[in-house]
């Protein structure tokens, strides 16, 4: 590990990786902070952008009660669909 990624951990670490209302450029995209929501350590841009949407981001699902990942939505939106048709069609055997 180079000196200036162990300067930037000690940083990060120190100060928490975010950016105050006085500071002068906001939260840069080059510069190395911590995941919230776990250990890892990068540029910004990752960690707040693919990062996040590959191992953070879920979506509360109302039917089964559970969080699904952002890459798995359709397929679990489909299978809803595919099940509840099966339901709509047992109904109508039992009510015919």
């Amino acid at each position: 590990m180079n000196s200036y990624i162990k300067y930037a951990t000690y940083w990060v670490n120190q100060f928490g990786g975010t950016a105050n209302n006085c500071d002068k450029n906001g939260n840069c995209q080059e510069a190395y902070t911590k995941c919230k929501y776990c250990i890892t350590f990068g540029k910004r841009k990752h960690i707040e952008g693919s990062h996040f949407n590959q191992n953070h981001l879920f979506i509360y699902c109302n039917v089964c009660f559970i969080n699904i990942k952002r890459d798995q939505l359709i397929s679990h939106y489909e299978s809803h669909l595919e099940n509840l048709n099966k339901f709509k069609e047992n109904i109508d055997k039992v009510v015919k």
